[in-house]
């Protein structure tokens, strides 16, 4: 049985409302700082970031789905 408590979130540039990330998370992951690439972490430093759902109530299978197409696009 699948569980559907992953989403699909973005982060967006505080200084300028750009879309700089897309990840797959559960819980509170959007909102965490730890395992962040260098540069997620320099554009936070400079502009700060606001987090945002951009669909839940998914299964691991339909989000990783859908932030790889999101990614790629």
């Amino acid at each position: 049985m699948n569980s559907n408590n992953n989403y699909i979130y973005l982060h967006k540039r505080n200084d300028t409302g750009e879309v700089f990330y897309v990840g797959r998370g559960t819980g509170e992951r959007m909102f965490k700082n730890s395992s962040r690439s260098s540069l997620w972490k320099d554009i936070v430093k400079t502009a700060g970031f606001t987090a945002e759902v951009y669909k839940g109530n998914l299964s691991f299978e339909d989000a990783h789905a859908i932030e790889v197409s999101l990614i790629s696009n």
